[in-house]
């Protein structure tokens, strides 16, 4: 008999070789399984209960664990033991297998758990830390940009066509440069973008976004502007010479990166498009997958795989300067590339960088980074590399030929936990939320736990819903005779789909009180 130890160490296993993502593919997760142990059928009956029947849940608590919030791990087991009927004991089976990651005693108590402290919400990790804050700096080609917690935005560095005048900002929750525009997304999902000022500096259209709604995340290449929609559809404006510009037929995208004149869409099944100019190579993406996060370097692009190991194009072109030497990567969260270094943050807030290996006229330091520490965002441009700091404060190194790296001084927030809480709270007009703007849904249709973040749902959607069940069951049971089987299965499954609606709607709202 295959024993909960034999279990958990099953699922380590899988984990180990896949990543610990792999609760968020339930299906996947079962099937090897089913592989890998055979005779486990009550314990598989448990874990399938948990991560298939209820995605909702599965991906909840996923984001939970992936935090590393004991707290909130504990309130939420608690109430899938209170509604789904589960053990404890096989919970904890669960979370065994997920502990190799950590250094949290991954175990629920008996008793429902007490308010989060201020000591639990501060064992974030630097991947939840990113995840919400890496959209907040931008390194342009000669300019700074960062987001403060009032929503307005710092800019300091050449200003020769206008691209500092941000000052008149308001309510900006991510920011982006080029070498001559800045563009900010604001939360209710509308864009504002600098004026081309400079005569000689080409204006193509890049800075026409006004328009735009709906969008959860930006980003900017040469003399071009891209934004991300809650739908998974791409828009965008400015040059197109090169075809960088072609995304109108993207879907499904979660994430973009543009720099010069690549445009990178990362999918929701980990596969990476690409589009323009391709004369080194960069547009070579068609194979990749299992990526979670992607960085357009211009000349090159890269990835980061489910692992934290980083994959990139292999650059063919002259003037080689070391861009894409990445194979000593690891435990990477967020990348940032361009033409001259790539820059890798680590889950542990330390930062990496490839050497440079071009002409000595090129080289500032720029990747000069191995003494940064925690670091929770990173933003490079060619020749130098700014980095925003657990504290708020930011750390820059590199060309500061314009003042670019004049960071001294700046502070985004006085608490980092309380910031991200801001951020998390902060609702766009189109009903997303902050979460789903900077962490990138993964889903991009909104789900009943999306529809919850901000309040319980709404009793008559619940009422509704138990209605409609009552009325099935009525049905259910005035059926007779060997044709109605049919209509017996259809019901039954129908009533099934509602009880589970009911009790993700159950756990959410308790979660909520």
């Amino acid at each position: 008999m295959t024993t909960k130890n034999d279990i958990s160490q099953v699922i380590s296993d899988i984990i180990s070789k896949r990543g610990v993502e792999i609760i968020k593919e339930p299906k996947i997760l079962c099937s090897m399984l089913d592989d890998l142990a055979p005779q486990a059928l009550f314990e598989k009956k448990v874990i399938r209960s948990v991560l298939t029947s209820n995605r909702d849940v599965c991906e909840r608590l996923y984001e939970i664990y992936d935090s590393k919030n004991m707290t909130e791990l504990n309130k939420f087991v608690f109430i899938m033991n209170k509604n789904l009927g589960i053990t404890n004991e096989w919970i904890n089976v669960i979370l065994d297998a997920f502990s190799f990651t950590s250094d949290l005693p991954l175990k629920v108590e008996d008793n429902e758990p007490s308010v989060a402290t201020e000591d639990s919400v501060s064992t974030k990790s630097f991947v939840e830390y990113n995840r919400w804050l890496h959209q907040k700096i931008a390194a342009g080609a000669f300019h700074t940009l960062a987001v403060c917690e009032n929503g307005k935005v710092l800019a300091t560095g050449d200003n020769r066509a206008g691209q500092c005048n941000v000052s008149s900002w308001t309510d900006i929750v991510a920011v982006s440069a080029d070498a001559f525009h800045s563009v900010g997304l604001k939360s209710d999902g509308t864009v504002v973008a600098t004026q081309i000022l400079e005569p000689n500096i080409k204006d193509v259209g890049q800075c026409n976004v006004s328009n735009w709604k709906n969008i959860i995340a930006i980003s900017t290449g040469l003399n071009c502007t891209f934004g991300l929609k809650s739908d998974g559809t791409v828009v965008a404006a400015g040059l197109n010479k090169y075809g960088q510009c072609n995304v109108e037929l993207w879907k499904d995208i979660k994430k973009i990166s543009a720099n010069g004149a690549l445009t990178m869409g990362l999918t929701s099944q980990g596969t990476v498009l690409s589009t323009g100019l391709n004369s080194y190579n960069q547009c070579s993406t068609n194979d990749w997958n299992s990526i979670k996060e992607i960085s357009s370097g211009k000349l090159h692009a890269s990835g980061i795989r489910s692992d934290g190991t980083v994959i990139t194009t292999n650059y063919i072109g002259a003037g080689y300067r070391g861009q894409c030497e990445v194979s000593s990567f690891s435990d990477v969260i967020q990348l940032s590339a361009n033409p001259y270094h790539t820059v890798g943050l680590r889950s542990n807030g330390t930062v990496i960088s490839t050497e440079y290996e071009g002409e000595q006229k090129f080289n500032y330091g720029q990747f000069s980074v191995d003494d940064w520490k925690d670091i929770v965002a990173v933003s490079s441009s060619g020749t130098f590399t700014v980095g925003l700091k657990k504290d708020g404060t930011l750390v820059a190194i590199g060309d500061n030929h314009y003042g670019q790296c004049n960071v001294n001084g700046w502070r985004l927030f006085s608490n980092i936990d309380d910031y991200v809480s801001l951020c998390k709270n902060q609702t766009i007009k189109s009903g997303f939320t902050n979460e789903s703007k900077i962490h990138y849904t993964e889903r991009t249709n909104t789900t009943v736990e999306e529809k919850s973040r901000n309040k319980p749902i709404e009793k008559s959607e619940e009422e509704k819903l138990k209605l409609k069940k009552k009325q099935l069951e009525e049905e259910l049971s005035s059926l007779r005779g060997v044709f109605a089987g049919k209509r017996r299965k259809e019901i039954k499954k129908e009533i099934q789909g509602i009880e589970d609606k009911l009790l993700i709607i159950s756990c959410y709202n308790s979660m909520l009180t």
